[in-house]
């Protein structure tokens, strides 16, 4: 690849659902701009843990909805996606999803990213060093196949999910002490399940409830979850994982996923020859650093289904927490009701050329719970996009 020497109007770091939907949107409001993403391929830790739907993408209503919350990229992805036939809408407990195959999100992102003359993406790549002078940054140092390259950029998207520019810029943050964080996650992919598990998938729980009570494992151990493969004999494990400031202990983690692998073999007849054929490569954090904006949304904000003057993007998921001691509660909003994400929750109080998306928004702990979702972070990637055009266009 060629060393960077251009100026980009804008630098999206992060290529999960955030960092895709601002990279695209900024391309094709004409800006020069650049993606910057740690890992080899699109979708962030979101696809690496190898999740099959997409949360938060519609009204939280009693009946099918019509559309997505969200028009824009959102709306478009939904349906092209259904109309393709690689995704459907499916109802789980009281909410509506868009069941994908992964493949097939993957090669929508592909080629949508390709049709933009102005979108330049490098994989395998991260940001060492930001350069900023009087409240606007001005440069970045990325780290490329063993060398660092600096870019000049007008703004810069931080859509990382791990708050990787906030941090490194200086910019004020907010992070819950790890005691108080919501439950991480890793995945593993099991193949050889029988088919009948789909039928009694409640089996898990209870054997992993079982192991908790006779000292096997530990408390968290029992807030898995197991999503069964609907086409082949495959399924996807996720156990929780206690938060930590740290860097997380892959090597222990995997001996972790292991030992429950093998207790329900030992314990469920549809797992007797199943074998373990995918580790995630990293944990999937629910929580981390959140930007300090303009405004921080609030646990009120959401559950009363507040809207703003500066309203960018709607959201309808409830308030999803992943309690260490007591796993997912869930606080919904009423039904058929809203709330909006103003403006000011994705532009930092530091930097006026530093924007958020995704995780990395200033909100609140507990209303983070609801907008993480990936439904919700397109549609923010979306709009930091917007407020950067406007910037550059102020």
């Amino acid at each position: 690849m060629k060393a960077f020497s251009e100026v980009y109007d804008v630098c999206v770091v992060g290529g999960g659902f955030a960092g895709f939907s601002a990279a695209l949107k900024s391309a094709k409001l004409g800006m020069e701009t650049i993606l910057v993403e740690e890992c080899s391929t699109w979708g962030g830790v979101s696809c690496s843990s190898m999740h099959q739907f997409i949360c938060g993408l519609y009204p939280y209503s009693e009946t099918c909805p019509d559309e997505t919350l969200n028009n824009g990229i959102s709306r478009d992805l939904e349906e092209e996606m259904k109309k393709s036939g690689y995704a459907q809408m499916q109802r789980i407990g009281n909410v509506y999803v868009l069941e994908f195959v992964p493949e097939a999100l993957q090669c929508y992102f592909k080629k949508h990213v390709q049709s933009q003359k102005k979108l330049k993406v490098v994989f395998n790549a991260k940001v060492v060093k930001v350069h900023s002078i009087n409240q606007v940054i001005e440069e970045l140092s990325i780290e490329h196949l063993q060398n660092v390259h600096t870019i000049k950029c007008r703004t810069v998207i931080d859509a990382s999910g791990k708050g990787e520019v906030l941090y490194l810029s200086g910019a004020s943050y907010d992070i819950a002490p790890a005691t108080k964080r919501q439950l991480a996650a890793y995945a593993i992919k099991i193949k050889g399940v029988h088919k009948t598990l789909r039928l009694n998938q409640l089996k898990v729980f209870y054997y992993l409830a079982k192991a908790v009570k006779s000292g096997v494992l530990d408390n968290h151990l029992r807030f898995g979850s197991w999503i069964s493969n609907n086409k082949s004999d495959e399924g996807v494990l996720r156990i929780s994982i206690i938060p930590r400031d740290t860097k997380y202990c892959l090597e222990e983690i995997q001996s972790q996923a292991q030992l429950i692998h093998n207790l329900l073999k030992n314990e469920i007849e549809e797992f007797k020859d199943s074998e373990i054929v995918y580790f995630a490569p990293s944990v999937s954090e629910r929580e981390g650093i959140r930007m300090m904006g303009l405004y921080v949304l609030s646990e009120e904000d959401v559950l009363s289904g507040r809207k703003f003057d500066d309203g960018v993007v709607k959201g309808a998921w409830p308030i999803e927490f992943w309690h260490q001691n007591h796993g997912p509660r869930y606080r919904y909003l009423p039904r058929d009701q809203y709330y909006e994400i103003p403006m000011r929750c994705l532009v930092s109080n530091d930097f006026f050329n530093l924007f958020a998306a995704g995780r990395c928004i200033s909100v609140s702990s507990r209303a983070l719970a609801s907008t993480r979702v990936t439904g919700t972070c397109l549609a923010l990637g979306e709009a930091s996009a917007e407020i950067a055009f406007s910037y550059l266009n102020r």
